[in-house]
C-alpha cells in the first residue's frame, strides 16, 4: 500500500493541475460534505475555474445514490494554501508531504533539464 499522503495526478490531463482536492479533504479529516468544503475553498481562496482549479470529468465517481460526482483537480500551490490554512495536525502533516512532493517534483525537473 501507498504510505503517502496524496497521490499525484500523473494521467496526463495537466502538470499543472495535479492533486486531486477530494484527496485533500480525506487528509483534512473534514467533517463537511465534499461538495459543502470544496464550495467554501473556492469562495473563501477565490478560485478561479480553469486557474486554480479544473473539474475531472475522465475520473467521474457515481454513488451510492446514483447521483454523480465530480472530482476536481487543483494546483499543488493551493493545496499547500489549503494545507497552511489550518492550525491542526493534519494540516501540518500534509504540508510537510506536500512540500517533500513538491521538492522531489523540482528535482526530477532538474534532471530532465539536465538531459537536454
Amino acid at each position: 500500500m501507498n504510505n503517502e499522503l496524496i497521490v499525484l495526478n500523473e494521467n496526463g490531463i495537466s502538470e499543472k493541475f495535479c492533486v486531486n482536492a477530494r484527496d485533500v479533504w480525506n487528509v483534512l479529516d473534514s467533517k463537511r460534505k465534499f461538495s459543502t468544503w470544496f464550495k467554501y475553498i473556492i469562495d473563501n481562496f477565490n478560485l478561479v475555474e480553469d486557474v486554480d482549479y479544473i473539474i475531472n470529468n475522465i475520473n467521474v465517481i457515481h454513488s451510492s445514490a446514483g447521483r454523480p460526482k465530480k472530482d476536481f483537480l487543483i494546483t499543488l500551490e493551493l493545496a499547500k494554501e489549503i494545507a497552511t490554512s489550518g492550525s491542526n495536525k493534519k494540516s501540518k502533516e500534509l504540508i510537510r508531504e506536500l512540500l517533500r512532493r513538491d521538492s522531489v517534483n523540482r528535482e526530477k525537473l532538474n534532471n530532465k533539464e539536465e538531459l537536454i
